[in-house]
């Protein structure tokens, strides 16, 4: 179930954003991440939501130096949210 909102703008193109995140989840973070989507939202927004199911490795993962010097290098605001179904 979809667990986890992340939106950010960009500086860098759509593609590659799209490329940065499809080798991510090929990568290493595929294998806490479940379920996935990638929206474009507008001409540098984007949101991506997800299943994560160790919030650990996510945040090893969203701290991790090498990742924020791509973060940085691409032009990445990124903010993250916890969502959780109406029931």
């Amino acid at each position: 179930m979809i667990n986890t909102m992340v939106r950010a703008t960009y500086t860098c193109s759509w593609e590659e954003i799209q490329k940065r995140i499809t080798d991510d989840m090929n990568g290493e973070p595929g294998q806490w991440i479940g379920e996935w989507s990638l929206i474009r939202e507008g001409d540098n927004g984007m949101v991506w939501l997800g299943e994560i199911t160790d919030f650990n490795a996510f945040g090893a993962f969203m701290s991790d130096p090498e990742e924020n010097e791509k973060d940085k290098s691409m032009g990445l605001d990124i903010k993250v949210f916890t969502i959780q179904p109406m029931e």
